[in-house]
């Protein structure tokens, strides 16, 4: 069969036309999809057929069984034939097969038809886009493609019968198969090089919430919402309402911490920052609103203060002018004239450390009030806003996701 044979030489075709290859992919499973390094790992069963006329034989040159159309072959003699040029465009690593034998089935029809078919494992690389992560889809592609000889030498094509099955369903931790779709394709080089043949399978993936409900959404919404507890405290409880404010920050970012280690470092926002980004704002403004809440306190405490101060003051310089300061007796021989004197004090501006009082007493009633109110408005703005930032951000990201590269 083999006889002057050369495996150098493509398949010879009437009028110089370039070799058909047909692909089929048997996909036996798909092991992961690694968010942090763009790739996922696949198991498949590549199937090649081409026809080479140079291989053709009849029934009565080799023994074969009764109805059977082909004869097998092994390793050794596949090296010594012409094999189709190509390669897995995507590919990161890869690998055959060996256990217990090396997992390849090599057949040759009657007529030239050639039927390969090898087990690989495949590490393909996977661009994605994750400004929706992780309410995101993604679609990830197998891309074949003749490396050394263009479309004028070669044509990769899907096999028009059954070109992908699934082995088995596909289960993955974190995602949804959701489908797949193929496509023919020219890929252009240059005008020097030329054009070279490909075939394109892209396999979309929808991700699962469940997951980061429960390891994102929730505890950060929960914090949110502990940060609101602050808001029933007393005015005066600095110490709990201090600890909570900080605490509340510290677990959001530690959540946020082991959130990001798993993902790639990426020019833009993420859906996952901006929720993020979002309640750890909410728990700030928490934070801030305590603080001016103490301020309000800590000055109507220093004005009462004062006010006592000065009302003190005032009770001196009341007394001041009542006292008698000094008195003297002057004697006659026979009459007795008593003479008191009492010396005026000092004037002091009564009027005005009264006026000061009534001035304090202005500052310091609505300072007290406000930061009560201030606490009350807080506990229903700070709910309300924190709603209306849910029905904009789970409409967006779910129902209108954005990015154009899904």
């Amino acid at each position: 069969m083999l006889e002057n044979y050369d495996a150098r030489m493509r398949p010879p075709h009437r009028q110089g036309s370039p070799t058909s290859v047909n692909i089929s992919v048997v996909i036996d499973s798909i092991d992961s999809i690694d968010v942090l390094e763009m790739q996922y790992t696949i198991h498949i069963l590549l199937t090649q057929v081409w026809k080479d006329e140079r291989l053709a034989f009849k029934d009565c040159n080799y023994s074969l069984p009764a109805k059977r159309p082909y004869v097998s072959a092994d390793f050794h003699f596949i090296k010594r034939i012409w094999r189709p040029d190509i390669f897995f465009e995507n590919e990161n690593s890869g690998h055959f097969h060996t256990l217990t034998t090396k997992n390849n089935l090599f057949r040759i029809y009657r007529n030239g038809k050639v039927w390969y078919k090898i087990r690989l494992t495949l590490v393909l690389g996977c661009q994605m886009w994750l400004a929706n992560y992780p309410l995101d889809n993604q679609t990830c592609p197998l891309r074949l493609q003749s490396y050394g000889l263009t479309t004028a030498e070669q044509l990769l094509h899907w096999r028009e019968e059954e070109p992908i099955r699934f082995s088995k369903e596909i289960n993955l931790p974190q995602f949804l198969f959701e489908g797949y779709d193929i496509h023919d394709e020219t890929v252009s080089e240059d005008k020097v090089i030329g054009n070279f043949s490909s075939v394109l399978l892209t396999m979309a993936f929808r991700r699962e919430i469940g997951y980061h409900l429960v390891a994102s959404y929730i505890p950060m919404m929960l914090l949110v919402m502990v940060s609101w507890v602050s808001f029933w405290f007393d005015v005066d409880a600095v110490v709990g309402r201090v600890s909570l404010g900080v605490m509340t920050l510290l677990t959001i970012n530690s959540v946020s911490y082991t959130v990001g280690k798993d993902l790639p470092i990426v020019s833009y926002a993420k859906a996952i920052d901006i929720w993020i980004g979002c309640c750890a704002s909410f728990v700030f403004a928490a934070f801030l609103e305590f603080s001016l809440v103490s301020y309000l306190t800590r000055r109507a405490t220093r004005l009462q203060e004062t006010e006592k101060l000065l009302i003190d003051a005032e009770k001196c310089e009341n007394e001041a002018h009542l006292v008698l300061l000094g008195k003297t007796t002057f004697g006659f021989d026979n009459d007795v004239e008593t003479t008191t004197m009492v010396r005026k004090p000092k004037q002091q501006p009564i009027s005005r450390l009264s006026r000061t009082v009534s001035r304090r007493r202005k500052v310091l009633l609505p300072n007290f009030r406000q930061a009560k109110k201030i606490d009350v408005i807080s506990r229903y703005l700070f709910p309300i806003l924190f709603g209306i930032f849910n029905c904009v951000y789970w409409p967006v990201y779910v129902l209108y996701p954005f990015g154009g590269k899904q």
